[in-house]
């Protein structure tokens, strides 16, 4: 039987506690005691942690849907702005647009636009992609 030296000097003999081995009925001695305690104190930390690591990623996933929401809302503004001017010089093409409102390029599909964007080398985070005409957005780089 191993032993382990407490915080106030003292030894107990130390093993392991299975719960079966739980007998309410009977006196717990204070070796039994103290390691049912570390165990379920240890359970309990364990459990704790992961449940705020999960608070952290559910926080983390709300700031991310958040932002991608106001992502959209500012294309939209965006394009509104821009709806006259694009239905006359870009009808029913794709058409890649930064957030500032300049239109960098246009193709009649959007792996020709691609292929133009490549060329360009602008910070694709800046950059949106609509189909004129179309009610919702064409696709993201």
């Amino acid at each position: 039987m191993r032993t382990e030296l407490i915080d106030r000097g003292e030894i107990f003999p130390l093993r392991k506690l299975r719960t079966e081995e739980l007998d309410l009925e009977k006196p717990f001695t204070m070796a039994d005691f103290l390691q049912f305690y570390q165990i379920f104190d240890e359970n309990l930390n364990a459990i704790d942690y992961e449940v705020s690591e999960l608070k952290k990623l559910i926080e983390s996933l709300k700031s991310r849907s958040e932002a991608g929401n106001r992502s959209l809302e500012l294309q939209d503004k965006v394009y509104e702005n821009l709806r006259e001017l694009l239905e006359r010089d870009y009808k029913n093409a794709f058409v890649a647009i930064t957030y500032d409102g300049k239109i960098l390029a246009s193709n009649e599909d959007n792996v020709g636009l691609l292929e133009k964007l490549r060329e360009l080398n602008y910070p694709s985070s800046q950059i949106f992609i609509c189909k004129v005409g179309a009610t919702s957005v064409a696709g993201w780089i």
